[in-house]
C-alpha cells in the first residue's frame, strides 16, 4: 500500500510538472452565427448562458485552470470582446491569472495562434502552447487531461498534435480527420476532410479510421513558427514584428491594426496541419460537442416526454421532436413536429431540425442586406450593465440602460448626437463637461453634441434610466472613449 501511494504521487508530480511547461491558449474571438438569433456579433455563442449558469466561454476557463492548476491562461479574443470577456471572468469570483491579446480584425485562427506562439516564445521559457476553442462542451473532464497529456507527450517533440473526437454519428456539421500510421499513443494524420455532404459522412463514419476535427492542438511554438508553407511563413513574419510591441506582464496585449491586417484570413487547419507531413492526431471520446447548431444544444440537456427541447415560457401541445426556446415571451405550439423555434426580442427563427446546417445561408442573406439583428440584439449587454433599445427613427431612439452597483461607463464624447438622460430608479453620478452632479429618481439632464460625459452608479443598488438620443448617426461607433474602466482603451488625456 505504501509503496503503491509513492508512485502514485511520483506520477501526479511527474504530471503536474510536464503541464507545467504548457502555456494554455484560449481562442474567443468567433462569432458562432449558427445560434442566431441567440448569437449575435456583438454577444456571440461562447458569451452566451445557454443553461441560465455559465457560459461556454466561463466553462472553458474552468476545465483550463483544472488541467493547468497554477498557468497562466493567454486569451485571445476581438478588441470589441474585451468588456464582456473581462466582465464573464470576474463574475467566476476565482483567482484567475490571465493576459489578453486584442484583435482589431478577424483573420481566422492561424493569425490568432501566430500572436500566442511568437508572444510565448519571445516571452517566457515554456515549451508548448495547447490551444482551446472556447464555445466548446466537454463531459468527461478526466478524460480530456489523459488526451492532453498524451498530447503534450508527442508534442514535446516538435510535430503539431490535434485531438480528434471519436464520432457517435453521420454528422455533416464537422470536419473528419483520417488515421494514419499508429505511432505509440498518436496516429498520423492521413488526410483532412472538409464537412462532407449527408451520404460522404454516412460512408465515413461507416468506414471507420476517421476522427472528428475538435480545433484542440498542441505545438511548439518555436517549430511551428518555422513552418515554411507560404502563407504560414508570412503569417509568421508579420506576427513576429508586431509582437515585438508587446510588453510581457502587461494584462492586455494589443496588437498593431494595420500590421495585423495584412495578415492571410485562414484557419490553423488550411495554413498547417494539412500540409505538415507530420502532423499526429491523439483520439479523445469524452464527450465532446462544438454546440455549433441549435440540435447540438438540444441533445446537452433533458427533454420531456415526447423529446422536446423547452426552454422558457414554452407551451408544447401534441408536439413531438421539437426544440423550443423562448427569450422574452410565451411560445406556443400546436402540433408541431421536428422544428426548432428560437425566439428573441427582435428576431423569430423556424426551421425543420435537418435544415440547422443551412443556417449558413440565411446569415449570408443577413450580411449582404447589413440587417441589424445580424450584429447585436434589442439588449446588448456591456461589462457595466446593458441597455436596451426601446424605439428607433432614423433621427431619434430611446434607450432603457441598467448600470450595476460600482460600475460606470466610459469617459466619453458623441459627434453626431445629442442625449437625455432620465433617472428612473437608483443615484447617477453624472460628469458633463467640468461639471459633475448627482441626479436622483424624476432627475434629468442633457448632454450636447461633442461634449465630454460619464454615468457611474457609486451605490449598491441598480441604477436604471432612459437615455433619449437625436441625431443625424446613433451608431454604437460614435462613441469615442477617453477613459475606460475596462481596457477597452488606452486612457487619453482629456
Amino acid at each position: 500500500m505504501f509503496n503503491f501511494a509513492i508512485t502514485t504521487v511520483g506520477k501526479i508530480l511527474k504530471l503536474k510538472q510536464l503541464l507545467s511547461k504548457v502555456q494554455p491558449v484560449i481562442l474567443c474571438g468567433g462569432k458562432g452565427e449558427r445560434l442566431w438569433p441567440l448569437s449575435r456579433e456583438e454577444e456571440p455563442k461562447q458569451f452566451l448562458k445557454i443553461d441560465g449558469k455559465r457560459s461556454l466561454f466561463q466553462n472553458t476557463i474552468v476545465r483550463t485552470l483544472k488541467i493547468f492548476e497554477e498557468t497562466s491562461i493567454l486569451l485571445i479574443t476581438q478588441e470589441n470582446y474585451l468588456g464582456i470577456l473581462t466582465e464573464q471572468i470576474k463574475s467566476l469570483d476565482a483567482q484567475i491569472s490571465y493576459q489578453i491579446i486584442t484583435e482589431p480584425n478577424i483573420r481566422n485562427t492561424a493569425p490568432a495562434i501566430a500572436l500566442a506562439a511568437q508572444y510565448v516564445k519571445q516571452n517566457t521559457s515554456l515549451d508548448l502552447i495547447t490551444v482551446f476553442p472556447s464555445d466548446h462542451h466537454i463531459e468527461d473532464l478526466e478524460d480530456l487531461t489523459k488526451t492532453i497529456v498524451k498530447a503534450v507527450s508527442v508534442g514535446q517533440a516538435g510535430e503539431p498534435v490535434t485531438i480528434g473526437v471519436q464520432p457517435t454519428r453521420a454528422d455533416t456539421g464537422y470536419g473528419y480527420i483520417q488515421l494514419g500510421k499508429k505511432q505509440g499513443i498518436s496516429y498520423k494524420i492521413e488526410s483532412f476532410i472538409e464537412k462532407p455532404e449527408k451520404s460522404e459522412a454516412v460512408r465515413l463514419f461507416s468506414a471507420g479510421g476517421f476522427l472528428w476535427n475538435s480545433g484542440i492542438f498542441v505545438f511548439k511554438p518555436s517549430k511551428l513558427l518555422e513552418f515554411e508553407e507560404k502563407e504560414f511563413s508570412q503569417i509568421a513574419q508579420i506576427t513576429g514584428e508586431i509582437s515585438k510591441d508587446f510588453v510581457p506582464n502587461e494584462k492586455i496585449l494589443k496588437v498593431d491594426a494595420d500590421r495585423y491586417q495584412k495578415c492571410p484570413k485562414i484557419s490553423i487547419d488550411h495554413a498547417v496541419m494539412e500540409k505538415c507531413k507530420d502532423s499526429h492526431v491523439i483520439p479523445f471520446g469524452g464527450g465532446w460537442s462544438d454546440v455549433g447548431s441549435w440540435p447540438a444544444v438540444a441533445k446537452l440537456f433533458p427533454k420531456d416526454s415526447r423529446n422536446n427541447f423547452k426552454k422558457g415560457d414554452v407551451r408544447a401541445l401534441n408536439s413531438k421532436n421539437c426544440i423550443v426556446y423562448a427569450d422574452s415571451r410565451l411560445v406556443a405550439t400546436v402540433g408541431t413536429k421536428d422544428l426548432s423555434i428560437i425566439e428573441t426580442k427582435d428576431a423569430v427563427l423556424v426551421m425543420p431540425n435537418n435544415e440547422a446546417e443551412n443556417m449558413r445561408e440565411l446569415m449570408a442573406s443577413l450580411t449582404a442586406s447589413n440587417h441589424s439583428a445580424l450584429k447585436s440584439s434589442l439588449k446588448v449587454r456591456r461589462p457595466w450593465g446593458f441597455f436596451e433599445s426601446i424605439f428607433t427613427e432614423n433621427t431619434y431612439q430611446v434607450k432603457r440602460i441598467i448600470v450595476d452597483p460600482g460600475q460606470a461607463l466610459s469617459l466619453q464624447k458623441h459627434k453626431f448626437r445629442f442625449e437625455h438622460w432620465f433617472v428612473v430608479s437608483g443615484e447617477a453620478s453624472v460628469r458633463v463637461g467640468d461639471k459633475e452632479q448627482t441626479l436622483r429618481e424624476g432627475h434629468s439632464i442633457d448632454i450636447p453634441v461633442g461634449e465630454i460625459h460619464r454615468l457611474t452608479n457609486n451605490t449598491k443598488t441598480t441604477l436604471i434610466l432612459i437615455e433619449t438620443q437625436i441625431g443625424s448617426y446613433l451608431g454604437e461607433d460614435d462613441i469615442i472613449r477617453i477613459k475606460d474602466n475596462y481596457g477597452r482603451i488606452k486612457d487619453k488625456e482629456v
